[in-house]
């Protein structure tokens, strides 16, 4: 039996794609455990795998902290500026279509 759990006393963890990885084989022996009928066994892998998963939630909260601290601005998807670019062309075209030229070249005289 193998318990890969986290060194959580290091400052900065084990990275995110490490902890799920370890979770991922610590599922799959508690089931191949279950299956050989190693309750006792089992029972103690699931214990060190609430402690992983414990230890994943923690990094993930971790990232999204990081994460927000770096971004700055406002960021947009490539769609919605697609979609308010085309709104205000038709706008564009509603108010051209609305005014004439003539009417648009008295402001400048």
């Amino acid at each position: 039996m193998t318990t890969n759990t986290p060194n959580l006393s290091e400052p900065e963890g084990q990275p995110l794609s490490a902890l799920t990885a370890n979770l991922r084989e610590q599922i799959i022996e508690a089931q191949a455990m279950l299956t050989a009928g190693d309750i006792k066994g089992a029972e103690s892998l699931s214990k060190a795998t609430l402690q992983l998963i414990k230890a994943v939630e923690a990094q993930v909260k971790l990232e999204e902290a990081q994460k927000s601290e770096t971004k700055r601005g406002v960021t947009y998807d490539a769609d919605d500026i697609a979609q308010a670019r085309k709104e205000l062309l038709r706008r564009f075209d509603r108010l051209a279509k609305t005014l004439n030229a003539p009417e648009l070249c008295r402001g400048a005289e």
